[in-house]
């Protein structure tokens, strides 16, 4: 794989400020940087923030230039509020997507990410279509595409749901952000390319260790784990993606150290170049 389409979520590097984390994946020979925003589901942690000043922005921009880095997702969150929330709630979740989608353009990120409400349940779907709507016209005047990321805790794990939405919201610059290793029980990743071929514009690359039906740790050993990731690489290719794929590091564990990180990552890197 040409390691232009490789990158790195900052999410990874999440114990390290932004520019010793641009450091981390310069170093490991990528060029693509998925963009962690802050967010209240990270106690306010992040890399960026919707509401940063032009001068933080001209930083982003300068540190990324300067190590022959670019945007290829911002991993964003607004839209946990489109269903199951108050009006004012859902209006303020919008407004803070708005911000987001400008947020993306003065960084000169083609893709972002949306959440599609809380829980497995697909209740008020007319109220996170009409949300989405507003967003994907307003991300239109701009060259922005939104995406859900397929997840296990949400909507976004099951075909028929993601049909729903993808066929309410009706808007083209809308899709999917593939992440298969968020699939892996009951091997659910195996159903999304097939099925939404013309609608996956990104993807996350991360293994999942299986404890007890539930996903236990996400670990970066791509030969391991219950993902088998040349099924996705070749499944992708079947359907004629050629996007970008983000390594993402996703270990919570308090004792995760940098090291850690950057060897899991490494191994990803490995495993990508040979195919």
């Amino acid at each position: 794989m040409n390691r232009n389409r490789i990158g790195v979520c900052t999410l990874s590097f999440r114990m390290l400020e932004l520019e010793p984390a641009l450091d981390e994946i310069k170093a490991l020979g990528c060029t693509g940087v998925d963009l962690w925003q802050v967010s209240p589901y990270y106690d306010n942690h992040g890399h960026v923030a919707s509401d940063a000043p032009a001068s933080d922005v001209d930083r982003v921009k300068t540190l990324l230039g300067d190590r022959d880095l670019h945007l290829i997702h911002l991993a964003s969150y607004p839209g946990m509020k489109f269903r199951g929330a108050s009006e004012d709630e859902r209006q303020a979740d919008i407004a803070w997507g708005k911000a987001t989608i400008d947020l993306c353009s003065r960084l000169a990120s083609p893709i972002m990410r949306c959440l599609p409400g809380p829980g497995e349940r697909l209740d008020e779907l007319d109220s996170l279509v009409e949300s989405m709507q507003v967003l994907a016209d307003y991300a239109a005047t701009r060259g922005i595409k939104l995406v859900f990321e397929t997840h296990g805790s949400g909507p976004i794990m099951q075909t028929e749901s993601i049909q729903l939405i993808l066929d309410g919201v009706a808007r083209d610059n809308v899709g999917l952000l593939y992440d298969p290793g968020n699939l892996a029980a009951n091997a659910l990743y195996r159903k999304i390319p097939q099925a939404f071929a013309d609608r996956i514009v990104h993807v996350h690359l991360k293994s999942v260790d299986l404890g007890g039906g539930a996903k236990a740790i996400a670990w970066a050993d791509p030969d391991g784990g219950a993902v088998d990731f040349d099924w996705v690489l070749n499944a992708l290719n079947d359907i004629g993606y050629d996007g970008a794929f983000a390594i993402e590091y996703e270990n919570y564990q308090a004792s995760c150290t940098v090291e850690e990180v950057r060897t899991g990552v490494q191994s990803w890197v490995d495993f990508l170049a040979t195919r």
